[in-house]
């Protein structure tokens, strides 16, 4: 049975959760335990209940999952629109210049393109992503800066002050970036 087919049964106070997340769309584990009438540690168990399939939780309180930033596993984002990936790292490969330096966010649309920079492409890179740092440290044209800081399981790549402080002295000409999705619904531009 995969994920998506498993079938959550909620009690009474939960699903009270779940529409009060639908209202407000972020709410504190203290205001839940207030209108529910229980203690802070009944909501938190609540909320990790939640927590795997509805909600995202932050500290000291719980936002709704988006369903256009749900964090998937590398491997499943990978077969995801191969073919479409594929074809924009193509493109996007063909932008890099000779002796270029870049900057390459984690993703595996990025890593597609990564895949396409040629054996003898003369460039500097850096990246948080170790898939391709992994992928670029095999072409001995291009000089791989791998960021460091805290492992991010989902996207193996790195995040945080470290790789923040890391930024602040590097310098690039381009940044390849991915998206999750695009909605022109929730266009903050009308």
């Amino acid at each position: 049975m995969k994920d998506t087919d498993k079938v959550i049964h909620l009690n009474e106070r939960q699903n009270r959760i779940m529409e009060i997340m639908r209202q407000q769309n972020a709410v504190s584990v203290a205001t839940l335990s207030s209108l529910m009438k229980v203690s802070e540690v009944t909501i938190r168990k609540d909320l990790t209940m939640l927590e795997e399939h509805m909600l995202y939780r932050v500290h000291g309180s719980a936002i709704l999952v988006n369903r256009y930033i749900n964090d998937r596993s590398v491997a499943e984002k990978e077969k995801l629109y191969a073919d479409e990936k594929h074809a924009i790292g193509v493109y996007a490969a063909r932008l890099i210049g000779p002796d270029d330096t870049i900057m390459v966010a984690s993703g595996t649309t990025t890593l597609a393109m990564a895949r396409e920079i040629g054996q003898n492409d003369r460039l500097t890179v850096i990246t948080s992503a170790f898939s391709v740092a992994s992928e670029l440290s095999t072409r001995r044209s291009v000089d791989v800066i791998q960021l460091g800081g805290m492992v991010r399981r989902s996207s193996l790549s790195v995040l945080g002050p470290f790789a923040e402080q890391m930024l602040g002295s590097l310098s690039c000409s381009k940044l390849f970036m991915g998206v999750d999705g695009v909605d022109l619904d929730l266009s903050l531009i009308h």
